[in-house]
């Protein structure tokens, strides 16, 4: 999916371009609603507010939080732990919206100028493993907030995501777990860990990574416990080794 979405920022020919994925049912005024909010506050991203794959239960709320996974908040766009993880909002924005440097890409306004003037339209390292590229949302906002972009969060634009919240079957949870654990460490690698300056804070950083590979662990332990297979154990084995590849120069 990254080397589609960059192609169609590259290809694209106006200022303002409306990135979706092909299962979005779009209410008739999103796209005005979405890039009236680049033009009104000087932004180059602009996103709904979307909490479709947050987690819904209190108890699911629970373990993630403490794992440091997607830890909840009032309000605010969002934002990252120190070990990856992200702080998501419980409330809508205000019809303002929220500054966020993260979030879903389903849907996506952007200011192709600055997108392509600061070279960042999707990172290709995400989908080494596979075309399953978790995380490659996020690395993109992050990206441009990174680099000096304003990306907003606005309420109150309910689309239909016709596929659903991804589950993935069975037998692709072997490289399910995998993805997971390796786009993980390189998103929190590349993007993260270099804004952590003082030795304290990356040592902190690296606990709190840790701590959300150990969730990572646990739920992954469950879902081999509930498929009644090795695959969880084995992607995540796997994800493991192919970070000291990298890491190593072997891949």
């Amino acid at each position: 999916m990254v080397t589609q979405r960059a192609a169609g920022i590259r290809e694209a020919c106006c200022r303002f371009t409306l990135l979706l994925d092909d299962d979005i049912l779009l209410p008739p005024d999103a796209a005005e609603r979405l890039i009236g909010a680049l033009i009104r506050n000087n932004a180059d991203c602009a996103i709904p507010y979307w909490p479709e794959g947050w987690p819904k239960t209190g108890k699911m709320r629970s373990l993630y939080a403490f794992w440091g996974i997607a830890v909840p908040k009032p309000a605010g766009g969002i934002s990252y732990t120190l070990g990856g993880g992200y702080y998501y909002p419980l409330n809508e924005p205000p019809e303002e919206g929220w500054e966020t440097s993260g979030g879903a890409g389903a849907v996506i306004a952007i200011n192709r100028d600055f997108a392509l003037a600061v070279d960042a339209t999707g990172d290709t390292d995400l989908q080494r493993l596979s075309a399953y590229a978790l995380r490659e949302d996020g690395a993109l906002i992050l990206s441009w907030h990174l680099r000096g972009g304003k990306c907003l969060m606005l309420p109150g634009i309910r689309f239909q995501h016709l596929g659903g919240t991804t589950r993935l079957a069975f037998n692709r949870l072997s490289m399910a777990y995998k993805v997971n654990v390796y786009n993980h460490i390189f998103f929190w690698k590349k993007y993260l860990l270099p804004t952590y300056i003082t030795k304290m804070v990356r040592f902190r950083a690296y606990c709190a990574l840790a701590r959300y590979l150990a969730g990572v662990c646990f739920f992954a332990v469950a879902a081999a416990v509930t498929a009644r297979s090795i695959q969880p154990i084995y992607g995540l084995l796997s994800g493991f080794l192919s970070c000291r590849e990298l890491s190593a120069g072997k891949r």
